[in-house]
């Protein structure tokens, strides 16, 4: 086999699944070198995958799924050169995180590749911007995005350019669609959140008023019926909005349903995608962890019907995500 041209190992190679590749980088050194090289890894088709991030451990590890095949994949991310990891957002096969230095106190932003285990740490960041900066990756450019102002790192040796805001809060589930970013923010009072819908383009950002609210009156309360709403990246130019639907418009009402809206950027018109309580979906009393990021599966890949018969797969991130659901949605 090591007399066949590279061509040919990659034309082999390429039908491999992502399971199969993983395993395979251990075989040999000579599958090894092929399985990681950029000229094979730019062959591979993009995969939805959807990532659980989960509690720091002494081993740190990446858990996505795949939902067209239904299953779970671990990425070990033991290479890299931290005592703790936590991965903030990825692009084009690239992974970004947070890691501490085993040295000092300091944060660092880096970037890794999960398939070839190689890591770089981007230029430094205040301390300000590591504690409450907001990650966001468009291609390789990597945005930090606070209230105040937004800083930008289109390549990795730097630096970080920096762009005033005007927004009234931190913004929320920022998300990249073409050349633009959405995102959530409060504009409320300190005793009842009020969401607003805002938005910039990227080749825009040294303008002064770099945030637009995005909003029209046949709206209507959609932004005012949802409990701690959030923004995911929709099929094509579209965002989906997902949330606790308040059982009141009172000030602490409680969430017994997940409603997720699909917000159309073309006609500007939402439409209810899905909604239920914990045990309207799949026919089974699942939990709410179970039932949002299940539901977040088959938006990504509808035909995949399977995901919903695999609740035995679900139970190696549940106390990594009901924490935080009951946190957000005050279950």
């Amino acid at each position: 086999m090591e007399r066949l041209p590279a061509d040919a190992l990659y034309e082999i190679f390429v039908h491999l699944s992502l399971p199969e590749i993983l395993l395979g980088r251990s075989v040999c050194k000579l599958f090894h070198r092929t399985l990681t090289s950029p000229p094979f890894l730019g062959l591979l088709r993009p995969l939805p995958l959807l990532a659980i991030r989960g509690h720091v451990s002494p081993l740190p590890a990446l858990h996505v799924l795949d939902p067209r095949e239904s299953r779970w994949l671990r990425f070990s991310l033991d290479f890299l050169a931290s005592p703790s990891a936590s991965p903030v957002a990825a692009s084009l096969g690239l992974l970004y995180l947070w890691v501490d230095s085993s040295e000092s106190s300091q944060r660092s932003l880096a970037v890794c590749n999960p398939l070839t285990r190689r890591f770089r740490l981007l230029p430094p960041l205040g301390s300000a911007w590591a504690r409450h900066g907001t990650v966001l990756v468009s291609g390789r450019r990597v945005l930090v995005l606070s209230e105040l102002a937004v800083i930008s790192l289109a390549g990795p040796e730097g630096p970080w350019q920096k762009f005033s805001s005007n927004l009234a809060s931190k913004p929320r589930s920022p998300t990249v669609i073409g050349d633009s970013v959405f995102a959530l923010c409060d504009v409320g009072s300190p005793w009842r959140s009020q969401w607003k819908l805002f938005w910039c383009r990227l080749s825009q950002l040294g303008r002064t008023h770099l945030w637009a609210p995005l909003e029209r009156q046949d709206w209507n309360d959609v932004f005012d019926i949802l409990k701690r709403p959030r923004l995911v990246p929709g099929v094509g130019n579209s965002i989906l909005m997902i949330g606790g639907l308040k059982s009141s418009f009172a000030l602490n009402s409680p969430c017994s349903t997940i409603l997720i809206m699909l917000l159309d950027l073309e006609t500007l018109k939402w439409d209810e995608r899905a909604g239920g309580g914990w045990k309207a979906f799949g026919g089974m009393a699942m939990d709410s962890s179970e039932v949002f990021y299940l539901m977040l599966a088959s938006l990504l890949c509808p035909d995949s019907d399977a995901i919903w018969g695999q609740k035995k797969l679900l139970h190696c991130f549940y106390d990594c995500v009901m924490d935080e659901l009951k946190r957000l949605w005050k279950l």
